[in-house]
């Protein structure tokens, strides 16, 4: 397969619940979830790059970023999938994971916050991220500013392995 070489990031929400912290079901989805589901679908495994739990922790999935995604319609070979569970109200823990996974996708590949990306400005039917991308550059863009003065934050990535089904 030829490496994957993006242009750009589509940010994706799971549409699930949006526990609160504290809720016996706050941190029960992730990655290895998300990618039952998705062969469940009859996909290879899951399609996103990377999952933002919703306790900030960011997990890597099957689909390592040297591979194309599959989870935009048109555009999988030029872009990174990153799905925060949730659906519309996502943690102060994973707004800074998504911040941190920017710096590194920052630093692999150069993506710029305007070609960040949410689902829906794809595909007219999705609502995730669940959150204004206009919001969402404009943070990013602070965290570029705030990146090429102090240097990238700190972020554990968990290589997450599949469960077969």
């Amino acid at each position: 397969m030829t490496e994957n070489r993006p242009k750009m990031v589509v940010l994706h929400c799971s549409a699930t619940p949006d526990y609160p912290e504290g809720h016996k079901a706050f941190d029960l989805i992730g990655a290895a979830d998300i990618d039952v589901w998705h062969r469940q679908r009859g996909w290879r495994e899951i399609g996103y790059h990377y999952v933002i739990r919703r306790t900030g922790v960011i997990e890597e999935g099957d689909r390592h970023w040297t591979e194309y995604g599959a989870h935009v319609q048109g555009h999988n070979i030029d872009s990174l999938g990153v799905c925060m569970v949730g659906t519309r109200w996502h943690t102060k823990n994973q707004v800074d994971a998504l911040l941190a996974t920017f710096g590194s996708i920052w630093q692999r590949f150069g993506i710029h916050p305007k070609d960040w990306f949410g689902h829906y400005e794809f595909d007219k039917r999705k609502t995730c991220p669940g959150v204004s991308m206009h919001f969402v550059r404009e943070m990013l863009e602070l965290e570029l500013e705030r990146l090429l003065q102090d240097g990238p934050r700190a972020a554990t990535i968990i290589k997450v392995e599949r469960e077969e089904v």
